[in-house]
């Protein structure tokens, strides 16, 4: 994904990166199972010291137990770099994504639709070294795959269409990429009508967008779109809805409409506290947005008060 400063996201880009995690029923030993839990339950908590330790035995594990030339060791890769991927370290992330995808096409083949997977974690790699000709050609490579099996891969297609999106509105092809952008939010609103909740995917990704590239009047009517459609599909408490209001705010904040990002960031912050340990993790970071905006508007004491909330929060959720 585009990590976009502080922009919370239902769905982001380069979310097809994916830990391997437990299946149910599978014949795979059970102690495999666990290592991936394990692997998967420390990089969501962003423990990554651990996370990488873990993944370091699960793939000694992988090699012994299954062979080097096999894609659950091909997935244990996966796991060590995108641990490596989300510190930074893009050197060795670039290493292990390249190791699985070549055990992957040698015990699949070239065309499969499962490749997408390796090859967008890879251009996702490439993008954040700003290699965006080597990410571009793998992502179309990774559309190529998906695209013949595109009713069946929906998931995975929607991840590679907004990847590459991002290529091109990082290399300045805007008309490109917001074609890209609008795909996704199309096919959601065929498959399940334009008011359904799966359309705010796809739609705050184009909103981004437009708030990156400074159409600020397009990024809030399609924000507003989506407040009004999680409002209406779970309620004015859901925690999809704090992180849409979150969104409109940030947008409200980066053009100084302060007045009009408080009482958004209120009402979010409100929805994240009210859910204490079973908040999701991820939309925290609403109450340090918040504590952001307060600091800009001279609430000094108001924002500690809620960044000491927050830091527990992480500590109880943990």
């Amino acid at each position: 994904m585009v990590t976009r400063v502080h922009v919370l996201q239902v769905l982001m880009s380069w979310s097809i990166v994916c830990l391997g995690l437990p299946l149910t029923g599978a014949s795979a030993d059970q102690p495999w199972d666990e290592l991936l839990g394990r692997v998967h339950q420390l990089y969501e908590q962003e423990r990554y010291g651990e996370a990488q330790t873990a993944a370091d035995g699960a793939l000694a594990f992988a090699h012994d137990a299954f062979g080097p030339e096999h894609t659950n060791t091909a997935d244990a890769l996966n796991n060590l770099a995108a641990i490596h991927r989300a510190q930074g370290h893009y050197v060795e992330a670039e290493e292990f994504f390249l190791k699985a995808l070549e055990i992957n096409e040698k015990v699949l083949g070239p065309s499969h639709p499962d490749l997408a997977t390796d090859l967008s974690n890879l251009g996702g790699v490439y993008y954040a070294q700003q290699k965006y000709l080597l990410a571009e050609s793998l992502l179309k490579r990774a559309l190529h795959n998906l695209e013949p099996q595109a009713a069946d891969r929906r998931p995975e297609l929607v991840a590679c269409l907004n990847n590459l999106a991002d290529v091109y509105a990082a290399e300045g092809r805007h008309d490109e990429a917001e074609q890209l952008y609008r795909r996704p939010v199309q096919m959601a609103e065929e498959e399940h009508g334009a008011d359904h909740p799966a359309v705010a995917d796809p739609l705050n990704q184009l909103a981004a967008f437009y708030a990156d590239s400074g159409r600020t009047r397009e990024a809030e009517r399609v924000y507003l779109r989506i407040i009004d459609t999680m409002e209406r599909a779970y309620g004015a408490d859901h925690q999809t809805v704090a992180v849409a209001l979150n969104n409109l705010a940030l947008l409200y904040t980066r053009e100084k409409k302060y007045a009009k990002a408080e009482p958004l960031f209120r009402q979010a912050a409100a929805i994240v506290t009210g859910f204490g340990e079973s908040a999701r993790p991820d939309i925290l970071a609403t109450l340090d947005n918040y504590a952001d905006l307060l600091r800009k508007i001279g609430k000094k004491e108001e924002a500690e008060v809620l960044e000491a909330n927050a830091a527990n929060l992480r500590t109880r959720i943990r």
